[in-house]
């Protein structure tokens, strides 16, 4: 396709192992290891998929704020760097703290010698800007569009300059009103630069379609798992979930497990993933639910290929239905 050098800027690292890191990955199969190169902000980034890094951390960009403190991201191919990233943890979100991680990403100086020294050995000829609930992504996207006149990719699987609701604590809020005018200015603001969006639904596509005006397609999620054919669906002997057990989707999950054992006693609801006290709590009040913790992502597809059958679930509610209308999970392709 002519690009020699393509500049992706994502909240997710490059990976394997990470679901957001893996979904970009797999979307630049096509690109050689040399032809890639990204900014990110959490996440181990994985040398075999890129060995061009920049990485600027939420705590990086604050520490920042002290125009004394020398803030270089290049990141080099060694276990000490690689497990400081993995260290970041994600915080609660709000609408006023997402407002002042927008302040401390305009006002910091992480954009320094460094970062466009690092941008000027890489040569980037093509940026593909990943959508996050955050307009700074965009607005480092639009700079260096402009400043080395290079056309944007836009690739999102969300529609969040659509959601007109607080879908953050989900009640009224003059503070998501302000974040949500910042995000809207962004995607404004990167809308000239853009030479075409790419989503992962097509209903997603025709959102975005009908509001800017760019060229909008729709590419839907890989795989590179191996396909394998259960003849025992009549007779599961192992059915499992793996996944996000946030959005109320523990609920789900013991309904079906539930239900699942109305049909087939001895039958137990594998669920695997991360969870909260309060989750897991409720979890283990279930009889028909066995709890297996968190696994690894190789680990993920051996359980996939023993399975009979998958469960992919979400929450049944008002809100949900809304809030996830566009939404389709990465994993689905797996």
């Amino acid at each position: 396709m002519g690009v020699k050098k393509i500049l992706i800027i994502s909240n997710a690292a490059l990976s394997q192992t990470d679901s957001n890191g893996r979904n970009i990955a797999r979307l630049l199969d096509c690109f050689s290891i040399q032809q890639k190169a990204q900014f990110f902000v959490y996440g181990e980034p994985d040398f075999n998929e890129c060995k061009d890094y920049y990485h600027i951390s939420d705590k990086m960009a604050f520490l920042s704020l002290n125009r004394f403190k020398k803030i270089d991201g290049r990141v080099q191919e060694s276990v000490k760097s690689i497990q400081n990233m993995a260290r970041n943890k994600k915080h609660k979100k709000t609408p006023l703290k997402m407002i002042i991680r927008e302040l401390i990403w305009k006002f910091g100086s992480w954009r320094n010698h460094y970062f466009n020294e690092w941008i000027d050995d890489i040569k980037p000829d093509c940026l593909l800007v990943v959508c996050g609930d955050n307009a700074f992504t965009l607005n480092i996207a639009n700079i260096i569009s402009i400043r080395r006149n290079i056309p944007v990719i836009l690739y999102s699987t969300e529609e969040y300059p659509f959601k007109d609701y607080n879908y953050v604590t989900k009640r009224p809020s003059i503070f998501y009103n302000i974040w949500k005018r910042i995000i809207d200015k962004a995607y404004k603001r990167i809308e000239n630069r853009v030479s075409v969006g790419v989503f992962n639904t097509n209903s997603l596509c025709e959102l975005f379609d009908n509001r800017f005006s760019y060229k909008c397609c729709c590419i839907y999620q890989k795989t590179n798992i191996d396909w394998i054919e259960h003849s025992e669906i009549d007779n599961p002997k192992i059915v499992s979930y793996l996944g996000n057990l946030g959005l109320n989707r523990h609920k789900a999950l013991i309904e079906i497990a539930n239900s699942l054992a109305m049909v087939f006693p001895n039958l137990k609801l594998d669920v695997y993933g991360k969870m909260s006290k309060i989750v897991e709590q409720e979890l283990l009040l279930c009889p028909n639910i066995r709890l297996c913790g968190f696994v690894e992502y190789n680990d993920v597809v051996k359980i996939i290929h023993n399975s009979t059958l998958l469960v992919h679930t979400e929450y049944d509610s008002e809100f949900f239905n809304r809030d996830l209308k566009y939404a389709f999970s990465i994993k689905i392709s797996d």
